[in-house]
């Protein structure tokens, strides 16, 4: 009778495989994982920019006439942090202008008067204005709304003249 030769891999191509393998699930792992995690947005001095979030200190007012005609947002900066935008919500029904960003920052001390008028909001609407900021990641600047700081306002009418 012949005798059969079995061999199986050498031991140094098994090694090669098993950390072939291992490499590729750890690269398909850190790229999923990555997807999670986003990358952290900075303020200058405040590092992250959630921090810079509790120096927002400001004011608004709302006018409109009726629906459909001109609506106002008067908003006054008394904090440290310059506002880039809002967004403005009715509090019956949600967000009515996901973000409005200026033409330009809101500076400690300046007030903005904004033109809402494509919002369908009217008199005596309670809405909520929060605050957007810009901060940095990496090279590009991006957008931070600070949720937690919003001001609550009732819609006035707005003087004729």
């Amino acid at each position: 009778m012949r005798k059969v030769n079995k061999r199986g891999l050498s031991p140094v191509i098994a090694t090669v495989l098993l950390i072939s393998i291992a490499l590729v699930l750890a690269v398909i792992i850190f790229l999923w994982a990555k997807s999670f995690v986003g990358e952290a947005v900075s303020k200058e001095k405040y590092g992250r920019i959630e921090l810079a979030c509790a120096d927002i200190i400001f004011r608004a007012e709302a006018f409109a006439t009726s629906p459909g005609y001109a609506q106002t947002i008067d908003i006054v900066n008394d904090g440290n942090v310059p506002i880039y935008g809002v967004d403005i919500r009715r509090k019956d029904v949600g967000t009515i202008e996901s973000v409005k960003k200026f033409d330009s920052t809101i500076g400690n001390g300046q007030t903005k008067n904004v033109d809402v008028s494509s919002s369908s909001f009217s008199v005596n609407d309670e809405l909520q204005i929060i605050p957007i900021i810009v901060g940095t990641a990496g090279e590009t600047k991006k957008t931070y709304t600070c949720t937690d700081y919003s001001v609550d306002v009732k819609v006035q009418e707005a003087q004729s003249s």
